[in-house]
């Protein structure tokens, strides 16, 4: 036990050597943590594209009940089902009109796909040179040293700090660097992978919708007029 508490006393006098740079890369581990631990809960293609509720959806508009289908979609809003919604709502427009609207209501839900990504993208990098720069200021320092070593007796130590400092800032530097990396290119693929799918969704929507207006405007025409009137 002493000898745990010994070895977790000097990792942690190691980790304190690393100054106001080992701080900094601290807070980046803690933002890219965050981040990840959100898009792990958020960008999952089962909440955002709910297949069984997808095809609920569609059910009541096959049944002729557009005003159900819009309430389904304010019951379980979400990225596919606020697009969705725009394309019911809009039904009544042809279809070239009709995959304006749903094309403009899935750009307006893309940033919520790729959301936060942006910064943890830029984490690896900023992370990496943040510990090279503690790096520098810690081979500044060992320098320094060498050059007092006749007039200082503890400039030997001095020296090894610093280096100490280089190696500490380096190691911390890339410890968050390269899970941020692997982390935002996962997240980045799935995001792509997700607006793929939610796109193809808006294409078979725009045709379903197209082809059901069209067939609940014939039936009416068949109603209204009877079917001497549609022929001739």
């Amino acid at each position: 036990m002493d000898g745990f508490l010994e070895m977790a006393r000097k990792g942690l006098e190691q980790a304190l050597s690393g100054g106001w740079i080992l701080g900094l890369i601290a807070i980046y581990s803690i933002i890219a943590h965050a981040i990840i631990i959100e898009r792990a809960v958020n960008l999952r293609r089962s909440k955002l594209i709910p297949a069984q509720f997808i095809a609920r959806i569609y059910n009541v508009l096959e049944r002729g009940s557009p005003e159900i289908a819009i309430a389904l979609c304010d019951k379980r809003p979400g990225p596919l089902t606020n697009i969705i919604k725009a394309g019911i709502i809009h039904r009544h427009y042809d279809e070239e009109r009709l995959k304006k609207v749903v094309h403009f209501a899935g750009l307006r839900e893309k940033p919520e796909i790729e959301r936060y990504l942006k910064v943890l993208g830029v984490i690896p990098s900023v992370s990496t040179y943040t510990g090279l720069l503690g790096t520098v200021l810690g081979m500044i320092k060992s320098f320094g040293a060498l050059g007092m070593m006749d007039i200082m007796a503890n400039a030997e130590l001095s020296m090894a700090k610093g280096i100490s400092q280089s190696l500490i800032t380096t190691a911390a530097g890339l410890a968050v660097a390269i899970p941020a990396l692997i982390a935002h290119q996962y997240f980045a693929n799935k995001a792509e992978s997700i607006l793929r799918e939610m796109e193809r969704h808006s294409i078979s929507l725009v045709k379903f919708l197209a082809s059901a207006e069209m067939k609940l405007y014939e039936k009416l025409k068949l109603e209204t007029f009877g079917g001497d009137d549609l022929n001739g």
